[in-house]
């Protein structure tokens, strides 16, 4: 049943148990009658509802005199709807790029309609109708695309029928004429029968980890997208089952959490969860599965609230890694949440506030930068008060915190700046325009001011500012940087690129010739409007004057295509200790690289017992699709430790014994992981009431696998040194790979 009023359907309504697919279809047949007819204009324009969504409509209306009748020609603007009945799935991680999207469109969509319609007494009666849809889609500019998909439909009056009144039992609305997608849409990417599935995946597990075993088999890569979908539809019962044939053989094991990580449902959390509870999964698996689980998760309320378990169960923090991987995840996951539902409530990143309030008052440095690495990942709004009670210049109370934790504070708000700029640009230049705060801490303050894109007014306000700048290591970040922007050629840096253009000509007379001993920040990009695509890279060397080596560098790449920009790949090194160690400079070191230069800088390297116990020598992180993954301190214990294998003191408990011993008796290695890195999928609505799907898949298998075996002669019972009067053999072979098939429809 449906309701018609003045050319508009209102309403749908159906039984409980017709599906969405049907009703759609349904939907594509009543948007004939989605037509608006003014007797008093030929041409006009208006904008109203239809299977599309809110679109703009233009109507022109001829009349044949000899038949009386009306021909209405209606186009519909489907690629400017404002509410449109579309939906994307894996690409929550991506930015959208305004400004691309109005130089030019990956999709174009238009709609025409014909019709025929005889006036009558009562309104105007509909005799023929004929409905033709056109999609132009291409990976780049719509202007050299090649696809085309094309929808066509017709209707003609054969008869008029006065039905009698019929009674219908209980409805349910299904909604307007606008198509509805089905919230779990799982179209398979290879076409394959699904009955039965277990029994079918654990043989195509066994198969794969067999045939993957000694190198990669590409013929068997189609098998594992067979197997993703063959998990997405295994109840959960069947997934316990298959653990329990699968878990002891390591090889198994693997292949099956790989591909349970692709199952993007409560079953997978359900799952893993189980798994961390009993603790039969070694914290490596455990950690690496969780990342990919959490990573192609579907994403609901109910998900977001069952994953809050994984920050509370005694195996997440058992380990690290594990525990790391734990929170960032959740992060990872608030920040696509926020995504798809906006307001974002702030109960989804609540726990992550916790702990970075908990870590806090308890001073533990360590939790205080997991916590805010993991709110940097949620880039959740309402974590600012958090984030700032960590911010030196900005905290209502002060608290004096390393360098390494502020810097992570910075960073947190990195993604915030999409979502609340202003809030960010408030609390940056404050922290920028502190001269009494670490040059490090103003230099982040400064990159994340202009991840917010400031306004021509802002960037004018900063130059002011650093013309009265009389630290040359924040001058040096600042105008580098600035000169970076004023050459930017890509979409979203067009209005910024302007006014570092101006503020460049300004600064240069000051600070154009500052050599590479000050900090920098190089940012670099190229982007072509034919391709609709380009790609930026970013590089940041952050010094201060105390200290030869750089307190922290980092370089980040972004990918611009279809009107999004990806942020591929985010590598940073953060010096701690070791940049104490060294200080201003190296007594006797000369720069030429000579063996006395080698010799003084290993003379400072002796003094590694004076670092402080409680400051990393160094810390290293990692951020894919701007989403921090990994990240770890190298400790002054651990130096201790590596330092101790080589000592001849130790020999007999050396781990380097340890090592010696099984590569004597024989040792193998094998790494075989398969990952579906990839799947975007697009869906639109068409006049026929099905939707378009246009997607890209892309999975990859790596495969390492190594033997080796070690003959000493004589072998060392004193110590490591006996080994250079040794006869030393070691036999290899091996096989290092990596496999990957884009697939696309």
């Amino acid at each position: 049943m449906f309701e018609h009023v003045n050319g508009h359907i209102d309403a749908i309504r159906a039984y409980a148990e017709v599906s969405t697919a049907v009703v759609s279809i349904v939907r594509g047949i009543l948007d004939f009658f989605q037509v608006t007819v003014k007797t008093t204009q030929n041409i006009y324009d208006l904008e109203e509802t239809g299977i599309h969504g809110k679109c703009q409509s233009d109507y022109a209306i001829e009349e044949n005199e000899g038949t009386n009748d009306w021909t209405i020609t209606q186009v519909v603007d489907v690629t400017n709807c404002k509410e449109k009945a579309a939906m994307y799935r894996g690409m929550a991680i991506t930015v959208v790029d305004k400004l691309s999207k109005e130089r030019g469109e990956s999709v174009i969509s238009t709609m025409g309609y014909n019709y025929t319609i005889k006036p009558t007494a009562e309104g105007g009666l509909i005799t023929r109708a004929h409905g033709l849809e056109q999609q132009h889609f291409s990976a780049f500019n719509v202007k050299g695309g090649s696809f085309k998909m094309e929808a066509m439909k017709n209707l003609v009056l054969l008869s008029v029928n006065t039905a009698s009144a019929i009674s219908y039992g209980p409805m349910e609305s299904k909604g307007d004429i606008v198509l509805k997608f089905d919230v779990d849409i799982n179209i398979p990417i290879i076409m394959q029968n699904l009955d039965d599935p277990a029994p079918k995946a654990i043989e195509l597990i066994k198969r794969l980890a067999e045939a993957n075993s000694d190198g990669i088999d590409s013929e068997t890569t189609e098998d594992s997208i067979k197997v993703y979908q063959l998990m997405r539809v295994i109840p959960y019962e069947e997934l316990e089952n298959m653990w329990k044939q699968l878990a002891e053989n390591p090889k198994y094991r693997r292949w099956m959490l790989d591909s349970t990580s692709e199952i993007g449902d409560a079953r997978v959390l359900t799952f893993l969860e189980t798994r961390f509870k009993a603790i039969d999964v070694p914290a490596v698996e455990a950690w690496q599965t969780l990342l990919l689980a959490i990573h192609h998760l579907k994403i609901t309320p109910e998900l977001v609230e069952m994953a809050k378990v994984f920050l509370k169960l005694p195996f997440s923090k058992s380990n690290t890694y594990l525990w790391h991987t734990v929170a960032l995840s959740y992060g990872s996951l608030v920040n696509k949440y926020c995504v798809y539902y906006t307001p974002c409530p702030v109960t989804a990143v609540q726990p992550l506030l916790d702990m970075a309030t908990e870590a806090l008052r308890s001073d533990n440095k360590e939790e205080m930068v997991v916590a805010l690495k993991a709110l940097g990942n949620a880039g959740h709004p309402g974590s600012m008060k958090t984030i700032m009670r960590y911010l030196p210049g900005v905290a209502a109370t002060p608290v004096d915190l390393p360098l390494r934790v502020q810097s992570a504070a910075i960073q947190a708000m990195r993604l915030i700046t999409t979502r609340d700029p202003h809030s960010v640009q408030d609390v940056t230049l404050t922290m920028f325009l502190q001269k009494d705060l670490p040059s490090e801490v103003r230099m982040l303050a400064f990159r994340i001011l202009f991840d917010t894109k400031p306004s021509m007014a802002l960037v004018s306000t900063v130059t002011a500012h650093l013309l009265e700048e009389r630290d040359l290591q924040v001058a040096s970040f600042a105008y580098s940087y600035l000169k970076g922007f004023a050459n930017s050629e890509t979409s979203d840096n067009h209005w910024l690129s302007t006014a570092s253009s101006l503020a460049v000509k300004i600064l240069a007379p000051r600070f154009g010739r500052l050599s590479y001993y000050y900090s920098k920040a190089k940012h670099v990009d190229w982007f072509d409007d034919r391709w609709l695509s380009g790609i930026s890279l970013d590089f940041f060397m952050l010094r201060n004057a105390s200290n030869i080596i750089p307190s922290e560098i980092m370089s980040s790449e972004k990918l611009h295509m279809i009107g999004r920009i990806i942020e591929l790949l985010e590598l940073g090194i953060r010096a701690e200790g070791i940049k104490d160690l060294f200080g201003a400079g190296i007594p006797g070191f000369k720069g030429d690289f000579s063996m006395s230069d080698l010799m003084a800088i290993f003379s400072v390297l002796q003094k590694w017992e004076t670092l402080e116990d409680d400051k990393p020598v160094f810390s290293v992180y990692s951020r894919v699709s701007g989403q921090e993954w990994f990240f770890t301190d190298m400790s002054k214990e651990t130096l201790r430790n590596i330092i101790t294998a080589f000592s001849p003191t130790a020999w007999k408990s050396s781990p380097l014994l340890t090592v010696i011993e099984n590569l004597q008796r024989g040792t193998s290695w094998d790494y075989t992981r398969t990952f579906l890195t990839w799947e975007a999928r697009y869906f639109q609505a068409t006049t026929l009431g099905l939707p378009v799907e246009i997607s890209k898949y892309y999975n990859s298998i790596t495969a390492i696998n190594f033997n080796a075996k070690l003959a000493v002669n004589p072998p060392p019972t004193e110590s490591h040194g006996e080994l250079g009067n040794s006869e030393i053999t070691l036999e290899t072979d091996g096989f290092a790979g990596l496999f990957r098939s884009p697939a696309s429809s």
